[in-house]
Protein backbone atom coordinates (compact mmCIF):
# COMPACT_ATOMS: atom_id res chain seq x y z
CA UNK A 1 0.00 0.00 0.00
CA UNK A 2 2.90 2.46 0.67
CA UNK A 3 3.45 2.57 -2.65
CA UNK A 4 0.65 3.98 -3.94
CA UNK A 5 0.03 6.05 -1.05
CA UNK A 6 3.16 7.74 -2.11
CA UNK A 7 2.14 8.54 -5.29
CA UNK A 8 -1.13 9.46 -4.83
CA UNK A 9 -0.04 11.92 -2.04
CA UNK A 10 2.06 13.58 -4.75
CA UNK A 11 -0.55 13.64 -7.39
CA UNK A 12 -2.55 15.58 -4.73
CA UNK A 13 0.13 18.39 -4.75
CA UNK A 14 1.96 17.20 -1.45
CA UNK A 15 5.64 17.14 -1.25
CA UNK A 16 7.00 13.58 -0.14
CA UNK A 17 9.40 12.62 1.65
CA UNK A 18 8.77 8.40 1.70
CA UNK A 19 11.44 5.85 3.37
CA UNK A 20 11.52 2.84 2.58
CA UNK A 21 13.35 -0.49 3.73
CA UNK A 22 14.96 -0.90 -0.21
CA UNK A 23 14.86 1.15 -2.90
CA UNK A 24 11.80 0.52 -6.04
CA UNK A 25 12.24 -2.37 -8.07
CA UNK A 26 12.22 -1.35 -11.78
CA UNK A 27 8.22 -2.96 -11.68
CA UNK A 28 7.13 -0.16 -8.56
CA UNK A 29 9.73 2.73 -10.02
CA UNK A 30 6.64 4.32 -11.78
CA UNK A 31 4.81 4.88 -8.49
CA UNK A 32 8.08 6.80 -7.17
CA UNK A 33 8.46 8.75 -10.73
CA UNK A 34 6.71 12.25 -9.41
CA UNK A 35 9.29 14.93 -8.76
CA UNK A 36 7.56 15.71 -5.80
CA UNK A 37 9.04 12.81 -4.30
CA UNK A 38 11.77 12.14 -2.31
CA UNK A 39 13.02 8.24 -1.67
CA UNK A 40 15.42 7.61 1.66
CA UNK A 41 16.37 4.17 1.95
CA UNK A 42 16.23 3.44 5.99
CA UNK A 43 16.80 0.87 8.14
CA UNK A 44 14.36 1.02 11.03
CA UNK A 45 16.34 -1.47 13.37
CA UNK A 46 18.83 1.34 13.03
CA UNK A 47 17.11 4.24 12.51
CA UNK A 48 17.92 7.92 13.38
CA UNK A 49 15.52 10.37 12.88
CA UNK A 50 17.67 13.25 13.16
CA UNK A 51 18.58 12.95 9.82
CA UNK A 52 14.76 13.55 8.70
CA UNK A 53 14.13 16.87 6.77
CA UNK A 54 12.77 20.44 8.00
CA UNK A 55 9.49 21.96 7.81
CA UNK A 56 7.53 18.47 7.34
CA UNK A 57 3.62 18.96 8.77
CA UNK A 58 3.07 15.67 8.76
CA UNK A 59 3.76 12.07 9.13
CA UNK A 60 1.90 8.74 7.85
CA UNK A 61 3.83 5.85 9.73
CA UNK A 62 3.16 2.74 7.92
CA UNK A 63 6.39 1.15 10.15
CA UNK A 64 5.65 -3.15 9.90
CA UNK A 65 8.25 -5.35 10.51
CA UNK A 66 8.58 -8.45 7.63
CA UNK A 67 9.19 -10.68 10.21
CA UNK A 68 5.60 -10.35 12.24
CA UNK A 69 5.39 -14.47 12.00
CA UNK A 70 8.68 -14.95 13.19
CA UNK A 71 7.57 -15.43 17.23
CA UNK A 72 9.54 -15.53 18.98
CA UNK A 73 12.45 -16.02 17.09
CA UNK A 74 12.41 -12.03 15.82
CA UNK A 75 10.56 -10.46 18.86
CA UNK A 76 13.16 -7.55 19.38
CA UNK A 77 13.27 -7.08 15.91
CA UNK A 78 9.42 -6.67 15.65
CA UNK A 79 8.99 -5.00 18.64
CA UNK A 80 11.82 -2.50 17.12
CA UNK A 81 10.19 -1.79 13.93
CA UNK A 82 6.54 -1.61 15.20
CA UNK A 83 6.73 0.44 18.82
CA UNK A 84 10.43 1.89 18.90
CA UNK A 85 10.57 3.02 15.36
CA UNK A 86 7.03 4.82 15.87
CA UNK A 87 7.62 6.44 19.35
CA UNK A 88 11.17 7.86 17.96
CA UNK A 89 9.17 9.62 15.24
CA UNK A 90 6.44 10.96 17.42
CA UNK A 91 9.33 12.38 19.42
CA UNK A 92 10.97 13.60 16.49
CA UNK A 93 7.54 15.37 15.05
CA UNK A 94 6.67 17.11 17.99
CA UNK A 95 10.07 18.39 18.53
CA UNK A 96 10.39 19.27 14.75
CA UNK A 97 7.03 21.13 15.07
CA UNK A 98 5.21 18.46 12.87
CA UNK A 99 1.14 18.82 13.05
CA UNK A 100 -0.50 15.60 11.85
CA UNK A 101 0.56 12.78 12.93
CA UNK A 102 -1.45 9.54 11.24
CA UNK A 103 -0.72 5.74 12.48
CA UNK A 104 -1.47 2.27 10.80
CA UNK A 105 -2.16 0.13 13.18
CA UNK A 106 -4.57 -3.10 12.66
CA UNK A 107 -7.95 -4.55 12.70
CA UNK A 108 -7.19 -7.66 14.13
CA UNK A 109 -6.06 -5.79 17.59
CA UNK A 110 -9.95 -6.46 18.46
CA UNK A 111 -9.40 -10.16 18.50
CA UNK A 112 -12.39 -12.33 16.36
CA UNK A 113 -15.15 -12.29 18.02
CA UNK A 114 -18.52 -14.24 15.82
CA UNK A 115 -21.55 -12.26 14.83
CA UNK A 116 -20.50 -8.62 15.74
CA UNK A 117 -19.25 -6.06 13.70
CA UNK A 118 -16.55 -4.20 15.61
CA UNK A 119 -16.63 -0.19 16.13
CA UNK A 120 -13.80 1.79 17.27
CA UNK A 121 -15.18 2.57 20.76
CA UNK A 122 -15.08 -1.15 21.39
CA UNK A 123 -13.11 -1.94 24.73
CA UNK A 124 -10.35 -5.02 24.19
CA UNK A 125 -10.04 -7.95 25.47
CA UNK A 126 -6.73 -7.27 27.17
CA UNK A 127 -6.07 -10.79 29.22
CA UNK A 128 -6.55 -12.50 26.11
CA UNK A 129 -3.73 -13.07 23.85
CA UNK A 130 -3.96 -11.20 20.71
CA UNK A 131 0.26 -12.89 19.36
CA UNK A 132 3.23 -10.51 19.60
CA UNK A 133 2.13 -8.69 16.01
CA UNK A 134 -0.91 -7.11 17.17
CA UNK A 135 0.30 -6.71 20.84
CA UNK A 136 2.91 -4.40 19.28
CA UNK A 137 0.71 -2.77 16.87
CA UNK A 138 -1.68 -1.96 20.46
CA UNK A 139 1.44 -0.73 21.83
CA UNK A 140 2.15 2.17 19.70
CA UNK A 141 -2.12 3.18 19.32
CA UNK A 142 -1.15 3.10 23.37
CA UNK A 143 1.73 5.48 22.72
CA UNK A 144 0.23 7.75 20.22
CA UNK A 145 -2.38 8.21 23.13
CA UNK A 146 -0.19 10.15 25.22
CA UNK A 147 1.59 11.98 21.91
CA UNK A 148 -2.14 13.17 20.71
CA UNK A 149 -2.51 16.62 22.42
CA UNK A 150 0.68 18.13 21.03
CA UNK A 151 -0.81 17.01 17.03
CA UNK A 152 -3.69 19.22 15.74
CA UNK A 153 -4.11 15.96 14.40
CA UNK A 154 -3.87 12.35 15.36
CA UNK A 155 -5.25 9.69 13.66
CA UNK A 156 -5.25 5.81 14.06
CA UNK A 157 -6.37 4.01 11.31
CA UNK A 158 -7.44 -0.01 11.85
CA UNK A 159 -7.01 -1.55 8.31
CA UNK A 160 -8.81 -5.13 8.18
CA UNK A 161 -6.99 -7.21 5.76
CA UNK A 162 -6.03 -5.13 2.76
CA UNK A 163 -5.72 -7.15 -0.47
CA UNK A 164 -4.79 -6.00 -4.00
CA UNK A 165 -2.57 -6.92 -6.84
CA UNK A 166 0.99 -7.61 -6.19
CA UNK A 167 0.25 -8.27 -2.90
CA UNK A 168 2.87 -10.90 -0.66
CA UNK A 169 1.88 -14.21 -1.03
CA UNK A 170 1.45 -15.13 2.83
CA UNK A 171 -0.66 -12.31 3.31
CA UNK A 172 -4.54 -13.51 3.99
CA UNK A 173 -6.34 -12.90 0.80
CA UNK A 174 -3.34 -13.61 -0.99
CA UNK A 175 -2.99 -17.02 0.51
CA UNK A 176 -6.63 -18.05 0.05
CA UNK A 177 -6.61 -16.78 -3.84
CA UNK A 178 -2.86 -18.74 -4.36
CA UNK A 179 -4.41 -21.90 -2.63
CA UNK A 180 -7.26 -21.82 -5.40
CA UNK A 181 -4.92 -21.58 -8.12
CA UNK A 182 -2.54 -23.92 -6.57
CA UNK A 183 -5.21 -26.91 -5.66
CA UNK A 184 -4.39 -26.52 -1.74
CA UNK A 185 -7.42 -27.25 0.33
CA UNK A 186 -8.47 -24.51 2.32
CA UNK A 187 -9.55 -25.31 5.89
CA UNK A 188 -12.51 -24.16 7.44
CA UNK A 189 -14.13 -24.24 10.67
CA UNK A 190 -17.88 -24.37 10.72
CA UNK A 191 -19.55 -24.76 7.57
CA UNK A 192 -18.30 -21.69 5.61
CA UNK A 193 -15.25 -20.64 8.08
CA UNK A 194 -14.61 -16.90 9.67
CA UNK A 195 -15.81 -13.76 8.13
CA UNK A 196 -14.13 -10.60 7.12
CA UNK A 197 -14.98 -7.36 5.30
CA UNK A 198 -11.63 -7.37 3.15
CA UNK A 199 -10.68 -3.80 1.87
CA UNK A 200 -8.71 -3.25 -1.45
CA UNK A 201 -5.53 -1.68 -1.37
CA UNK A 202 -6.35 1.28 -3.07
CA UNK A 203 -9.07 2.22 -1.44
CA UNK A 204 -6.95 1.93 1.83
CA UNK A 205 -4.40 4.32 0.40
CA UNK A 206 -6.99 6.75 -0.04
CA UNK A 207 -8.35 6.82 3.44
CA UNK A 208 -4.46 6.98 5.03
CA UNK A 209 -4.22 9.95 2.39
CA UNK A 210 -7.49 11.51 3.79
CA UNK A 211 -6.85 10.54 7.63
CA UNK A 212 -3.87 13.18 6.94
CA UNK A 213 -6.37 16.27 6.86
CA UNK A 214 -8.87 15.05 9.99
CA UNK A 215 -8.52 17.89 12.88
CA UNK A 216 -8.35 16.29 16.25
CA UNK A 217 -8.03 12.92 17.50
CA UNK A 218 -9.68 9.86 15.53
CA UNK A 219 -9.48 6.26 15.40
CA UNK A 220 -10.77 4.77 12.22
CA UNK A 221 -12.03 1.01 11.24
CA UNK A 222 -11.04 0.73 7.56
CA UNK A 223 -12.50 -1.94 5.86
CA UNK A 224 -14.52 -3.16 2.99
CA UNK A 225 -18.19 -2.41 2.43
CA UNK A 226 -19.07 -6.60 2.00
CA UNK A 227 -18.89 -8.92 5.03
CA UNK A 228 -17.78 -12.48 3.54
CA UNK A 229 -17.33 -16.22 4.67
CA UNK A 230 -13.95 -17.53 3.88
CA UNK A 231 -15.92 -20.08 1.71
CA UNK A 232 -17.22 -17.44 -0.32
CA UNK A 233 -13.86 -16.04 -0.53
CA UNK A 234 -12.46 -18.30 -2.22
CA UNK A 235 -15.36 -19.62 -4.07
CA UNK A 236 -15.27 -15.85 -5.86
CA UNK A 237 -11.34 -16.49 -6.44
CA UNK A 238 -12.36 -19.93 -8.45
CA UNK A 239 -14.84 -18.05 -10.58
CA UNK A 240 -12.27 -16.06 -11.50
CA UNK A 241 -9.68 -18.25 -11.85
CA UNK A 242 -12.07 -21.38 -13.49
CA UNK A 243 -10.94 -24.00 -11.08
CA UNK A 244 -13.03 -24.34 -8.22
CA UNK A 245 -11.77 -24.38 -4.76
CA UNK A 246 -11.08 -27.37 -2.64
CA UNK A 247 -11.90 -27.13 1.20
CA UNK A 248 -11.10 -29.36 4.51
CA UNK A 249 -13.41 -29.22 7.69
CA UNK A 250 -11.17 -28.82 10.68
CA UNK A 251 -12.44 -29.05 14.37
CA UNK A 252 -13.55 -25.46 16.54
CA UNK A 253 -15.82 -22.59 16.17
CA UNK A 254 -14.76 -19.69 13.44
CA UNK A 255 -14.44 -16.28 14.86
CA UNK A 256 -14.95 -12.95 12.49
CA UNK A 257 -13.28 -10.21 12.33
CA UNK A 258 -15.53 -7.86 10.54
CA UNK A 259 -15.20 -3.99 11.02
CA UNK A 260 -18.40 -1.10 11.15
CA UNK A 261 -17.11 1.49 8.86
CA UNK A 262 -19.60 4.41 9.84
CA UNK A 263 -16.88 6.36 11.01
CA UNK A 264 -14.64 6.28 7.61
CA UNK A 265 -17.20 6.83 5.66
CA UNK A 266 -18.73 10.07 7.27
CA UNK A 267 -15.17 11.51 8.53
CA UNK A 268 -13.04 9.85 5.24
CA UNK A 269 -15.49 10.58 2.72
CA UNK A 270 -14.45 6.90 2.22
CA UNK A 271 -16.99 4.62 -0.24
CA UNK A 272 -15.27 1.45 -0.75
CA UNK A 273 -15.23 -0.49 -3.78
CA UNK A 274 -17.41 -4.17 -3.76
CA UNK A 275 -15.21 -7.24 -3.05
CA UNK A 276 -15.98 -8.54 -6.48
CA UNK A 277 -14.35 -5.42 -8.28
CA UNK A 278 -11.73 -5.66 -6.25
CA UNK A 279 -10.86 -9.41 -6.69
CA UNK A 280 -11.37 -8.45 -10.34
CA UNK A 281 -9.30 -5.83 -10.27
CA UNK A 282 -6.59 -8.00 -8.55
CA UNK A 283 -6.69 -11.18 -10.59
CA UNK A 284 -6.68 -9.12 -13.69
CA UNK A 285 -3.18 -8.74 -13.03
CA UNK A 286 -1.91 -11.54 -12.96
Amino acid sequence: MGKRLVSLLADASYDVFALVHSMPSDEDRHYFSNKRITVREVDLLTFDPSSLPQGVTGVISLAQSAYFRDFPERSKEVFQVNVVANLQLLDWAVRSGVKRFVLASSGGIYGGKRGVQFQETDDFQTNSPLGFYLGSKFCSEIILQNYRQLFDCAVTVRPFFIYGPGQRSDMFIARIINSVRDGRPITLQGPDGLRVNPVYVDDAAVAFARALEVNGNKTINVAGPDVLSLRSVAEGAGLHLGRPPLFEAVQGEPVDYVADITIARQVLKLEPRPFAVGLTETLGSK
